[in-house]
């Protein structure tokens, strides 16, 4: 079915770069994946899988896309703070985390919200990193960083998040 499609609509597929998921629940193991295959190719399958810049894992849990994502946005911190920190203004300190590295926390939200107190600790360590730095002061305890700053939590970004998506959905707003 797939091969007819894609050949009606002109399209290819490289067999060797298409990867296959099998979703499970908690730890079940699975010895034994479907026989999948396409232009006569077998498909392999994986553990985990990245789609459109979130990693996906056969347990449905997140953890290691937000380690991902913490470390990459702390390492932009840093440059920022090496860079930039001591010579720029609270002000551009802040718009800048908040336009090119909030940003990267924020991408994907909706699909990876964590539930694990691991990972919300986690995604929340880098914005706090982020609020000190805007307001250098690395002692600050992260509810007075964050209203100093004027940010509320990540966990609470991504409730209003998924709940504008909710919105969008319910009411047939979506653009695609």
């Amino acid at each position: 079915f797939i091969n007819n499609w894609l050949a009606s609509s002109g399209l290819e597929l490289s067999v060797s770069k298409t990867q296959a998921i099998l979703f499970r629940y908690g730890y079940r193991r699975i010895d034994q994946f479907p026989q999948l295959t396409l232009s006569g190719q077998q498909i392999t399958f994986t553990d985990e899988i990245k789609y459109l810049g979130v990693k996906f894992s056969a347990d449905m849990k997140f953890s290691e896309h937000i380690a991902d994502i913490s470390r990459r946005t702390r390492s932009m911190l840093g440059a920022l703070r090496r860079k930039l920190g001591r010579y720029v203004d609270r002000k551009i300190l802040s718009t800048v985390y908040e336009s090119c590295i909030r940003s990267v926390l924020d991408y994907g939200a909706c699909a990876y919200d964590p539930i694990l107190d691991k990972d919300i600790i986690n995604l929340e360590r880098s914005q706090l990193y982020a609020a000190r730095l805007v307001l250098n002061n690395w002692t600050m305890h992260q509810d007075d960083a964050f209203k100093n700053c004027g940010w509320s939590s990540l966990e609470i970004r991504r409730k209003r998040l998924k709940t504008v998506q909710l919105f969008k959905f319910y009411h047939n707003l979506h653009d695609y």
